[in-house]
């Protein structure tokens, strides 16, 4: 009943915020605000209109509060989700070295992922390398932020398997290539650009290994080897971060 009285009160002043530059905020318990104008309700829900001509209804025990927000200041202030899901995508280069020579390889991921509260978020990526043989990583996510704000250092650390993409059956039926684990550590920087969206710059290190098997046709049909490849690359990324 307070929520409600509240929400009549604010009501009751929305004409007058609007013309003032103020506007609705209804804070949801899930973490959610739904910004807008208050409208009149019979049935005891708090009705919001957004700015695109939206209708958002709610039950009053889903609401945590309804407080009324300064709207010009709002638009030169970013206001970042402190939790719910989100997607991180990134290109980069992965740089280490192999007998004599110093290799390049590419990569591009991307995450999909919960942010459980302003600190720690956990996600699943996938994505494609250049290794050789070109290598397909499927991996778990788990990242901390430090700060609470549109610029923050970030640490982070995957693990998972990764899959060969180019692959063929030799004659006895067996794939010659296996992929194999990967781990992957990285601090880095989030810089938000808007309420939703930021860009990401991080380095890291990289180890991957790479399983696949030799047929020695040439000593009896069913004679092979197995060869086990281990790359360890430092990596450099940036990336786009929307939530």
């Amino acid at each position: 009943m307070m929520l409600l009285a509240l929400a009549l009160v604010a009501l009751a002043g929305g004409a007058k915020a609007q013309k003032n530059g103020l506007q609705d905020a209804v804070h949801l318990h899930n973490g959610s605000i739904i910004r807008g104008e208050l409208q009149t309700s019979t049935d005891g829900s708090i009705r919001v209109k957004t700015m695109d001509g939206s209708l958002w209804v709610f039950k009053a025990d889903e609401v945590k509060e309804v407080t009324q927000e300064d709207y010009y200041a709002l638009k030169r202030t970013l206001v970042i989700s402190k939790k719910g899901f989100y997607n991180a995508s990134s290109a980069g280069l992965m740089v280490g070295r192999s007998e004599n020579f110093t290799e390049l390889t590419a990569s591009i991921t991307t995450v999909c992922g919960y942010k459980i509260n302003p600190h720690y978020s956990i996600g699943i990526g996938v994505g494609i390398e250049s290794f050789e043989p070109g290598l397909a990583p499927i991996f778990l996510e788990g990242r901390y932020n430090l700060l609470e704000s549109k610029f923050t250092p970030f640490v982070g650390l995957q693990g998972g398997y990764s899959i060969p993409i180019d692959n063929y059956r030799a004659e006895g039926g067996e794939w010659q290539e296996r992929g194999g684990v990967m781990g992957n550590a990285e601090i880095g920087v989030i810089n938000y650009i808007g309420h939703n969206a930021a860009i990401t710059f991080s380095v890291g290190y990289r180890y991957q290994q790479s399983v696949s098997r030799q047929d020695y046709w040439w000593f009896q049909d069913d004679d092979f080897g197995v060869i086990r490849d281990e790359f360890h690359r430092f990596a450099f990324r940036a990336g786009l971060l929307f939530n």
